[in-house]
Formats: C-alpha cells, sequence, structure tokens
C-alpha cells in the first residue's frame, strides 16, 4: 500500500504544470524497454457508485513512452524551443463500470483508460550568475509563503 502512495504522489509531481495523457486508449498497453522490470500492477475492490458499480487498476512502471507520447512530447519541447532528451511513461489508470440501464433494463459495461507521463526537455545550461539569481528568487518565495502561513 505504501508504494501506490509514493506512486500517486510523483504522479502528481511529476507533471509540473503539464497536462499530459490520453482517455480512450482501450486496448494499448505500454511496452516496457529492454531490461525493464515488468508493471507493477495494483486493484482496488469494487465500489458501489450510482448506476452500477466501479472499479480501479493502477499498472506502474516506469515505462518507455509509447511513439503516441514520444511525438507530443517532441511538439511541447520543441514549441518551448528546447531539444527533446526523453519521455517516461509513469503510470495508466484504467477504470472499469458495470451497470444496468433503466430502460430498457440490460446490462451494460464501459471503462476507460489514462496514461500519465512526462516529457524530459534538455533545458540550456545557466551561468553561475543565472543560477544564483534564479536561487535568489526562489528563497524570496519561500520566505514569503512562510511568513503567510504564519
Amino acid at each position: 500500500m505504501k508504494s501506490a502512495k509514493v506512486v500517486l504522489l510523483l504522479m502528481l509531481l511529476a507533471g509540473c504544470g503539464s497536462t499530459n495523457g490520453t482517455s480512450g486508449s482501450l486496448g494499448t498497453k505500454p511496452t516496457p524497454s529492454l531490461g525493464a522490470r515488468p508493471a507493477t500492477k495494483k486493484e482496488l475492490p469494487w465500489l458501489t457508485v450510482p448506476g452500477g458499480r466501479m472499479k480501479t487498476t493502477l499498472f506502474y512502471g516506469p515505462w518507455q513512452c509509447r511513439q503516441a507520447f514520444m511525438n507530443g512530447c517532441q511538439v511541447e519541447c520543441g514549441s518551448a524551443g528546447y531539444p527533446l532528451m526523453g519521455c517516461i511513461w509513469l503510470a495508466d489508470l484504467k477504470f472499469d463500470w458495470e451497470g444496468r440501464l433503466l430502460l430498457p433494463p440490460v446490462p451494460v459495461e464501459g471503462g476507460s483508460r489514462y496514461g500519465i507521463y512526462h516529457c524530459c526537455c534538455k533545458f540550456h545550461t545557466l551561468t553561475k550568475a543565472e543560477n544564483d539569481a534564479a536561487r535568489q528568487t526562489w528563497k524570496n518565495a519561500m520566505k514569503s509563503f512562510r511568513k503567510k502561513l504564519e
């Protein structure tokens, strides 16, 4: 259970303000790179929801990104003026739903899949003066934030 919490925390932190991912990619599976350990699968129990029940499954790796995600990363890094270093697929969330329609009363099933990945762009190296200025800006922001909490 602890590893699932760590993965969820990593997924939130790795987003870095970008919303990467796809929904509706049923039938696609992540392709692990050679020598990579296989994906870890964590299934949550079925939950009763209005109209039926739902189950969430979390697959986490890391895996090598598939080509569609690599293309998206190429565009993201290129639009910012940086070359692409790589892409890492962090997790795959799968949602399954089972329920029953009211009219006509027939059983139905559905689901979705959402891949979370992170683009790694090669940023230019800062000079010592640029690095010191950025670090000072960060320190000032931390001090200001902490004062607001007091």
